[in-house]
């Protein structure tokens, strides 16, 4: 009788292991390289949420200026001024670069309205309308 023993051994070669290996770093380098960057999505997030901090100030300040117009269509400034007063987040009003946050009184346009800190809305006359430029 003649026996013959083979050898069956099962599982993962090491070839396998490193290829595999090799094959997940590529992906995770290809996934940091999408989330950061300059194009990535948490720069790309960021921007959003600047922009749309920003946008929301603009409005802030559009919405003010359009209730300081009377029923008759003339702009009051005196509305304005009562108005900008409860923008939420307003930081300061200037005329000609100088602060009249503190006079609580807007007598000349244009005035330059920031809000939160650093968002800075031009109130300007154009044409005899009003205008916001940002």
């Amino acid at each position: 009788m003649l026996f013959c023993f083979t050898s069956e051994k099962k599982g993962v070669t090491l070839i396998a292991l490193v290829i595999t290996i090799i094959i997940l770093l590529i992906l995770a380098g290809i996934s940091i390289a999408t989330l950061t960057g300059e194009n990535g999505l948490l720069t790309k997030a960021n921007n959003a949420k600047v922009e749309t901090v920003k946008k929301s100030a603009e409005e802030k300040v559009k919405i003010a200026v359009a209730g300081s117009f009377g029923t008759d269509g003339k702009f009051d400034l005196n509305d304005l001024n009562t108005n900008l007063r409860q923008v939420e987040g307003l930081t300061d009003i200037l005329y000609n670069d100088i602060s009249i946050f503190e006079d609580n009184k807007i007598e000349n346009l244009p005035i330059n309205v920031v809000v939160n800190g650093y968002y800075k809305v031009t109130v300007k006359a154009s044409n005899k309308k009003q205008q916001i430029v940002l």
